[in-house]
């Protein structure tokens, strides 16, 4: 455990508590070097959130600008997962069973509004909880009601 200052990329510093082997704290205060300080970040993303009308997340800077990578990664998943939804909805309408394409048209509308909800979300907090998941597993779990 040690005091560290990082200096950042952006040009700002911080004194920071770092803790684990002399090897782990080097190598924190060289990847500050290469990156912009949390407030830097958080500001950047907030920036492209609105610059490409999402909404803005909640949070400390470091939970705003941790969400926004893992809110770029789910939301890039979204077109691939809405062209399969359509393309199984085209598939069920040209078998022409329209009592199945009826239930099928329902589950994807629930789908859409679960997509929705995640466009919407705002917590810096909910993205990071959902840090690593597959956008099928947090639609599922949306789903489910998890």
């Amino acid at each position: 455990m040690g005091w560290e200052t990082l200096n950042y990329a952006c040009g700002h510093t911080e004194t920071r508590q770092i803790y684990g082997p002399m090897a782990d704290r080097a190598r924190t205060v060289a990847a500050a070097a290469k990156q912009d300080c949390p407030a830097c970040r958080a500001t950047a993303a907030t920036a492209d959130a609105t610059a490409a009308g999402l909404v803005t997340i909640v949070g400390s800077d470091k939970q705003v600008a941790w969400a926004a990578e893992i809110r770029g990664a789910l939301l890039a998943e979204m077109p691939a997962a809405e062209a399969q939804l359509a393309a199984g909805l085209a598939a069920l309408e040209a078998k022409g069973d329209e009592a199945l394409t009826q239930r099928a048209r329902a589950d994807a509308e629930k789908v859409h509004a679960a997509m929705e909800t995640i466009r919407a979300e705002t917590r810096a907090s909910w993205w990071i909880d959902h840090r690593g998941a597959s956008l099928k597993s947090v639609l599922w779990g949306m789903l489910r009601g998890q």
